[in-house]
């Protein structure tokens, strides 16, 4: 078997204590954590949904609301003027907001905002584990609908569209 040169021995040593630096600075926790601030996701889980009932395409459907000191936001973007266009965005935080304010804009560059109140529409909030529904209306007024798992299953199941 060969002998390593001085050269190669070098590159090894140097690549072990790299290695070893990096485990030991990933086992300290090097730098803060960048999620430290972020509101932690709510058990049992909950999403937040946008559907469009307008019969007219909408953009910019942003929902903003205030949790813990922080503001958060959260939204769709373009909604089409399907029937049954929807987004869902899963994983939403904890806790689920009081009061939300929607926001979009219509086809005729008119800018719409709306408050809502959010929790108290929430069955069982301690339990709730479904979609909370944010559903602009042809009045261009928001309903807020909250839906369990099996609820969205069943209406899934019969072709039914957000109430």
């Amino acid at each position: 078997m060969k002998k390593l040169g001085y050269g190669m021995k070098r590159a090894w040593i140097s690549l072990g204590i790299f290695l070893g630096l990096a485990m030991l600075a990933g086992g300290l926790g090097c730098g803060g954590d960048p999620f430290a601030n972020r509101p932690r996701t709510r058990v049992p889980h909950y999403a937040l949904g946008f559907a469009n009932a307008t019969g007219a395409a909408v953009d910019e459907v942003k929902l903003d609301w205030t949790a813990d000191g922080m503001d958060l936001h959260d939204g769709a973007g373009f909604l089409s003027p399907s029937p049954d266009a929807t987004k869902e965005s899963n994983e939403a935080p904890d806790p689920i907001p009081p009061k939300a304010t929607l926001s979009w804009l219509t086809a005729d560059g008119q800018k719409h905002k709306q408050e809502l109140e959010v929790a108290s529409r929430v069955p069982d909030i301690a339990h709730f584990s479904g979609t909370v529904w944010f559903k602009i209306t042809p009045d261009q007024s928001v309903r807020v609908i909250a839906l369990t798992k099996d609820e969205m299953l069943q209406r899934a199941i019969a072709s039914k569209p957000i109430p």
